[in-house]
């Protein structure tokens, strides 16, 4: 039987990591694996870059899920050690911003995540943080092992380090593309439905328009 079980993030985390976003993003589109795990790694580090905590989850010593926290008002989490180096994320995300730039097959998944950016920029303002909340930025498990309870792992995890860091309420910003039943199972509130379009300008608009959820749970409770 596969043993599980949590850990801080480490450098070397990256490329499993990234590798289990790409199973996650590209699950109907395999065609240009080398692509696609260099977009995954370039928003796993711009998370990374944001955060104050990150966790992983290991399948037997194997990095196969995170969860990745802001905590910008509320420091350091009691007992934790600080995210590694920073600068070590942005050296890695400057060389793949170069590889998307000279990769062809890049220029439309690049085009379509400059609008998620876009539009998860106008959500955070929509969610109106104060100066006790935490954010959950990010949080997967590889597709090949979820049903398996990991994600609740992982989400307990994400509550224990907020608290640990003074939050009072911890939120996320999601949509329908991604297993967002999982909150409400853990009583988070859905503070917000909104249909946004995702499609890239040179598409035009309205074929990647979907649903975005804004959810929270209030953690001194």
């Amino acid at each position: 039987m596969p043993v599980f079980n949590l850990r801080e993030f480490l450098l070397e985390d990256i490329e499993p990591l990234s590798l289990a976003l790409s199973r996650i993003w590209f699950c109907y589109d395999q065609e240009h694996p080398h692509s696609e795990r260099r977009l995954c790694l370039n928003y796993l580090l711009s998370c990374l870059i944001k955060a104050d905590s990150a966790w992983v989850c290991l399948q037997d010593d194997k990095p196969v899920g995170a969860t990745i926290l802001s905590l910008p008002w509320c420091g350091q989490p009691a007992g934790e050690t600080a995210l590694c180096d920073k600068t070590d994320l942005r050296a890695l995300q400057k060389q793949n911003s170069k590889d998307i730039a000279a990769d062809p097959h890049c220029s439309a998944g690049s085009a379509y995540e400059q609008c998620y950016q876009q539009n998860y920029a106008i959500l955070r303002n929509l969610a109106q943080a104060q100066e006790s909340d935490g954010e959950l930025i990010l949080l997967f498990v590889d597709p090949t092992l979820q049903g398996q309870g990991l994600g609740r792992m992982l989400l307990a995890k994400s509550e224990e380090i907020a608290r640990k860091g003074k939050a009072q309420r911890l939120y996320l910003l999601t949509d329908e593309n991604c297993n967002y039943g999982i909150y409400p199972h853990a009583g988070y509130r859905l503070r917000l439905q909104q249909k946004m379009d995702f499609t890239p300008p040179a598409e035009g608009k309205g074929k990647w328009a979907f649903n975005t959820f804004i959810f929270d749970k209030d953690l001194s409770l």
